[in-house]
């Protein structure tokens, strides 16, 4: 009677484990690999899959994008294989079910789904991956927040995204002006110069697609190449009056031009626009100004008096200031024609000495030829 009852139970136990394993053995399984993906927007990202196929049939896969904004669907054929669109099933239609999106948008993200042609029912599905689009962004470090970035500050930039948790692990490319820059994720600009203005951006080594946002760099400095032009222009008649033109490179702009007559050791305040009409031949200072600075050049006016005279040139000197201090000095050569009638042939500018100053940020040498 104990034998009896003991070979029941064993068949009973096996009648389920039969049904039981028909039940699993026959059910359609999905499984990926991740679960959340992050991306950066322009990347592309792959959705490892794989399927379980009980029939070994073939099946046509579709894929479906649940946007969270909207609660939305959509379905992704498995027919998407060329680069034509920006999704492209690289799967089979037996066991591998895996997708690639190409240029990852920000449309792009919320969960993700695999459906069969067919199952009218939903299969079991192991970590449907839920996706996840971040921005590169651009951290900058400088001496001062609030103030803007001067010549011969440091500036640091550093390229992160939040897929990497904080932690700079992405190779990156940095460019300026889109013109590659740079490899890796800091940039380090030492002892900028107004060559270093300009728009920066950096993206993803392997995907240069995924760019960040433009960062600009405007990089202010005092004035510098102050230069004062003496017209009329060549050919003048003589007894000509003559106009005086002040100008200088600054960022930001010229704030201020002043001119001062400079008589008896004594100056003069005798205009505020970058152009004078000096009435006698005295020394006369043109003064400019911005926030970063001050830079003075002195110059002599004069007028030609007489039609016929015997004079080939006239050496004329003159001053740099920086911030009303002389830094050097200069001397204005004016050549005569043969016979010399009255007219000018042509005006030299010879700055014979170096000039260093803050407010300047380099030196000058140079000859200018009116």
């Amino acid at each position: 009677m104990y034998e009896e009852h003991r070979h029941l139970t064993w068949m009973l136990m096996l009648l389920f484990l039969t049904g039981k394993c028909s039940v699993l053995c026959n059910m359609w399984k999905v499984k990926h690999q991740q679960r959340l993906i992050c991306a950066v927007k322009g990347s592309s990202v792959i959705f490892l899959c794989s399927f379980q196929n009980p029939d070994n049939q073939t099946v046509r896969v579709l894929w479906g994008h649940l946007q969270p904004a909207t609660l939305k669907a959509r379905l992704i054929s498995s027919s998407l294989r060329t680069l034509f669109t920006r999704f492209q099933y690289i799967g089979n239609t037996y066991h591998n079910c895996s997708l690639k999106i190409h240029q990852v948008e920000c449309s792009d993200v919320g969960r993700y789904f695999v459906r069969f042609n067919t199952m009218s029912n939903r299969p079991h599905e192991e970590n449907a991956p839920v996706l996840k689009v971040v921005d590169l962004t651009i951290f900058m470090s400088k001496p001062s927040v609030k103030e803007a970035i001067r010549e011969g500050d440091s500036v640091n930039l550093t390229c992160m995204n939040s897929c990497d948790g904080g932690k700079i692990s992405s190779a990156y490319t940095w460019f300026k002006n889109g013109e590659p820059l740079h490899e890796g994720a800091a940039l380090y600009l030492r002892n900028v110069s107004p060559t270093t203005s300009g728009n920066y951006t950096c993206s993803l080594k392997t995907h240069l697609g995924s760019t960040s946002r433009v960062l600009g760099i405007d990089v202010e400095y005092g004035p510098r190449n102050t230069t004062v032009l003496v017209q009329p222009p060549l050919g003048a008649d003589p007894g000509s009056d003559f106009t005086l033109i002040c100008s200088s490179h600054a960022n930001p702009p010229v704030e201020n031009y002043t001119w001062f007559r400079i008589a008896a050791g004594d100056s003069v305040n005798v205009g505020h626009q970058p152009v004078f009409h000096p009435r006698d031949s005295d020394q006369y200072l043109c003064s400019v100004t911005n926030k970063h600075g001050t830079l003075g050049v002195y110059v002599y006016s004069f007028a030609v008096l007489c039609r016929f005279c015997s004079v080939t040139f006239l050496m004329v000197r003159c001053t740099v200031l920086v911030s009303f201090v002389p830094f050097g000095f200069c001397y204005l050569e004016f050549l005569f024609k043969p016979f010399c009638i009255g007219f000018i042939s042509s005006i030299k500018a010879h700055f014979l000495l170096n000039i260093m100053s803050p407010a300047i940020g380099s030196s000058i040498t140079q000859t200018t030829q009116f």
